[in-house]
Order: structure tokens, then C-alpha cells, then sequence
């Protein structure tokens, strides 16, 4: 079972309140309703690719309003093996669409009343309600972060993304395939959606793997950052030790200042290590305090030493 499905199972769980079902409800009719009139009365059938999200909108539409639902299924076209469900409601269509908000004064509305979005588990129920029908989200286990509700409409898009501003979560739209698709790659923005709509326990599941992930991601970039250390100090020490092996060939090096001939045989006989490390084995060996700023200060001036030999005999 996908990640999606999972938010999705979780989602048909929740009990909602009266403002809940009513907004739910105006959710999945508006991201996936049609109206088709017979005898001059109002059908309104609705198409699911999943068994449990047309189950869920049969639920609320019976509590709603005890009435009975016609549902088909079928099989997709193409030969694939998946089924799709299609409710079609016969009775109060007209009712139901007034009391959602979507017909007003003989016309029909795009968008729920806004009477229905005032309280924060309201627009829980409508997000969850979008989700179900439209709404995908990859696992936080993949290599990219990525959720998204798809839109048949511009307007219903910028809707979207209008109400999840508010809760500082900030989406996009992109336009695929015919569908306005608003979508959030952030991955502390995606768990503020999963928060929002109320998938908690999948937001438990999501900020483990997340967490584990972005651990794990970290301690590869510091052992890379490690290596790149080491790589670079390996090369300023191969640089420094030719540089000394150069005042040495022209017997330079024991007419130099007492504290450069001692920094420059610490070197030579550690080629490998860190200036910190060169650091405290000068303190160790000597007994007296250099700095690791003083220690690439020397070797610094060593180098510029062996390079005014090499410009002098070219």
C-alpha cells in the first residue's frame, strides 16, 4: 500500500461535525461532480477510483440526508485491472447542492459557501474532502518530497492555495495535462498539510522516515565533508613538504630561523597530519604554544621561500 493510500484510509476514519460533513461533502462534489438533468430535475453523479473514498461519500450523503445512493462499478478501460466507481444520486440533488452552498437563487455556484469555512476543523474536513478525491502524496522514503491536490478548475486551484496561505503553507500551481495542480515540495510544509487535514498518524509515519532519512542524509554529507577535509589537507601537506625538501636540496633550510627549521621537520617527519594535530605536537615535543595559525604561517613562508629559489634558478 502506497504512502497516499494510507493518508487516504485514515482519512475516511474521522468522524466529522455537521459543519464537517457539509464541507466534506462540498469538497469531493465540487473537485469531481457532475450534474445531469432529467426531467428537469437534478442528477448528480460522482466517479471514484477507490472503493473506500466512494464508501466515505455514501456515508456522509446518508447521514446528510437519508437517502439512498445508486452505485455501479467498472472496470477502466485499456485492460487495466482496476475498477472505477461511479454514485448516482437521484433524490434532493437540488437540496443537497443548496444546503452546500452551491446553488444560490436558481444558479449554480464553483465554489462551497464560505459560511462553511469559517471554523479551522471545517476547512480540515474540506481539504481531507479535496484529498481524497484529487489529492496524492509521494513517501517520505523517496528521493523527493512532493504533494499535491489536482484542480479541474483554475479558480478551485487558487482557492486552494489561498486557504493553505493561511496556515503559512506555501503552494504553487502548475498547469498538467488540462488540470490546475496546486503542489508543496517543502517537506515541513507537506507535514503541516498532513497536520492540517488530519492525518495524524500518517504525519507520525511521515516525520519518523523523514527524520530517520534526513539523519542518515546528514552523516553521508558529514563523512563526505570529512573526506574533502582530509583530501585537502593530505594536499597542503604534499605542497608543504615539497616546498621544504626544496630548501633542503639547496641548502637553504639550516640558515633559516630557529622556529621555521623546527616547524619544517615537524613536517617532514608527519606529512599526513592536520595543522591542529601539528599544533599540539609542537607543544608536546617543545613545550611551547603555537597556534594552528601560527603553524600555516610558518609553513606559508617556507613555501614562499622554496618558490624564490625555484624563480631565481629558472
Amino acid at each position: 500500500m502506497s504512502f497516499a493510500q494510507e493518508v487516504k484510509n485514515e482519512l475516511c476514519q474521522i468522524e466529522l461535525d455537521e459543519k464537517g460533513v457539509l464541507a466534506q461533502l462540498g469538497a469531493m462534489i465540487v473537485a469531481n461532480g457532475s450534474l445531469v438533468i432529467s426531467n428537469k430535475e437534478f442528477q448528480l453523479k460522482m466517479v471514484f477510483s477507490q472503493a473506500m473514498i466512494a464508501r466515505r461519500f455514501v456515508l456522509l450523503i446518508k447521514e446528510r440526508y437519508q437517502i439512498e445512493c445508486e452505485l455501479y462499478t467498472s472496470k477502466r478501460p485499456n485492460l487495466r485491472k482496476d475498477y472505477i466507481y461511479e454514485v448516482l444520486i437521484k433524490d434532493d440533488v437540488r437540496e443537497i447542492l443548496e444546503d452546500i452552498g452551491l446553488y444560490k437563487l436558481n444558479t449554480l455556484d464553483q465554489k462551497v459557501s464560505r459560511a462553511l469555512l469559517k471554523s479551522d476543523s471545517a476547512i480540515q474536513a474540506y481539504l481531507a474532502g479535496w484529498f481524497l478525491v484529487s489529492g496524492s502524496i509521494n513517501s517520505p522514503r523517496s528521493t523527493n518530497y512532493h504533494a499535491e491536490f489536482r484542480c479541474h478548475k483554475e479558480i478551485h486551484a487558487k482557492e486552494i492555495v489561498s486557504i493553505l496561505k493561511k496556515y503559512y503553507i506555501e503552494a504553487k500551481i502548475v498547469i498538467r495535462r488540462k488540470e490546475w495542480v496546486v503542489y508543496v515540495k517543502a517537506s515541513d510544509q507537506i507535514a503541516d498539510i498532513l497536520r492540517l487535514i488530519g492525518a495524524h498518524q500518517a504525519l507520525m509515519m511521515y516525520e519518523d522516515i523523514r527524520i530517520q532519512r534526513d539523519f542518515h542524509n546528514s552523516l553521508v554529507r558529514l563523512d563526505n565533508c570529512e573526506v574533502a577535509n582530509e583530501m585537502k589537507t593530505l594536499k597542503a601537506g604534499a605542497k608543504q613538504v615539497a616546498a621544504i625538501q626544496k630548501l633542503i636540496d639547496y641548502h637553504r633550510l639550516d640558515f633559516l630561523d630557529q622556529k621555521l627549521i623546527d616547524i619544517a621537520h615537524l613536517r617532514m617527519a608527519n606529512p599526513e597530519m592536520s595543522l591542529n594535530e601539528l599544533s599540539h605536537l609542537y607543544q608536546s615535543e617543545t613545550g611551547i604554544t603555537m597556534s594552528k595559525s601560527g603553524i600555516k604561517h610558518r609553513l606559508d613562508k617556507l613555501i614562499n621561500l622554496a618558490e624564490k629559489i625555484k624563480e631565481k634558478s629558472a
